[in-house]
């Protein structure tokens, strides 16, 4: 594989101040590969509500529990995870903010 799409990995920040919750995003880059979302995972994940849209190979030991991806200035949702050993997919599903 190539490692020819860069992709932003993020985290999410949860503080309260004065009472108010206050949610922030900090990401970082890492290479990646782009793979399609396979028949089986589309149709088993839209049983249970959710919509995978992209998906996405990296090194297992760059991926840190994030919970957002962004690609192409847009934000998506990590909603599955499949580790295989050197490599791990990130399965993603749009959002409207993050």
């Amino acid at each position: 594989m190539r490692w020819t799409e860069l992709i932003d990995l993020g985290s999410v920040t949860e503080t309260i101040v004065s009472g108010e919750v206050i949610t922030s995003y900090s990401y970082r880059t890492v290479y990646a590969n782009k793979l399609s979302v396979r028949s089986k995972e589309y149709y088993e994940s839209r049983l249970v509500g959710l919509k995978p849209e992209l998906m996405f190979e990296i090194r297992t030991s760059e991926y840190d529990n994030e919970v957002k991806l962004k690609f192409n200035d847009k934000v998506y949702d990590i909603i599955r995870t499949y580790e295989k050993g050197e490599y791990i997919e990130l399965i993603c599903s749009s959002v409207f903010n993050g």
